[in-house]
């Protein structure tokens, strides 16, 4: 008789415990200020009831997900304390947009960043290695065709003026008198 009252209690406590776990909300606290460290851009974030955070964008082709499912442990943040999740993630300059996915399939944007049309959250990494959650412009130096390497044996760059004849077997050009060899 005692084995069966045991045996009731325990699966009363059992579901009782199920429905507090349903009942506990997963919520983020906070988003920490996003930095560069070591040539790494670390993302941290304070949340509760929390199983897993991964970090989707364009920068890791939004974590391969399947239909909007996350799994890959490579995208996965780190847990660093109770209640604290750190990704640390290298990126070159240029623009990225970006989402937190809670528990493998809520995809969630920041609050504190820019975001695009389709609701992504945007992050530039500057030339100079800082972060910038407003997208700048960069002005970039003018480029035009004839600042284009060799093509087809044949260049007219306005810094080369000469017309030059490459021989592709040897990496070879040769260019009026002058002999000219390519490391």
């Amino acid at each position: 008789m005692k084995k069966i009252i045991f045996f009731f209690v325990g699966i009363v406590l059992f579901f009782n415990f199920l429905k507090a776990e349903e009942n506990s909300e997963m919520k983020i606290i906070k988003i920490f200020e996003t930095k560069m460290e070591n040539g790494y851009i670390v993302f941290k974030v304070e949340a509760m009831n929390l199983n897993k955070l991964f970090l989707a964008g364009t920068f890791n082709n939004w974590a391969e997900n399947n239909n909007g499912y996350v799994s890959e442990k490579k995208y996965e943040f780190t847990k660093i304390s109770k209640n604290i999740f750190e990704k640390k993630i290298k990126l070159q300059p240029g623009i990225y947009q970006f989402k937190f996915v809670v528990n493998n399939n809520i995809w969630i944007t920041p609050d504190n960043y820019e975001t695009d049309g389709d609701k992504n959250a945007l992050l530039q990494i500057l030339p100079n290695n800082e972060i910038s959650k407003k997208i700048l412009p960069i002005d970039y130096p003018h480029r035009s065709f004839y600042d284009l390497p060799f093509s087809n044996g044949y260049s007219s760059s306005k810094f080369n003026v000469h017309l030059k004849k490459v021989d592709s077997f040897r990496n070879h050009i040769y260019s009026n008198s002058y002999y000219l060899v390519f490391a």
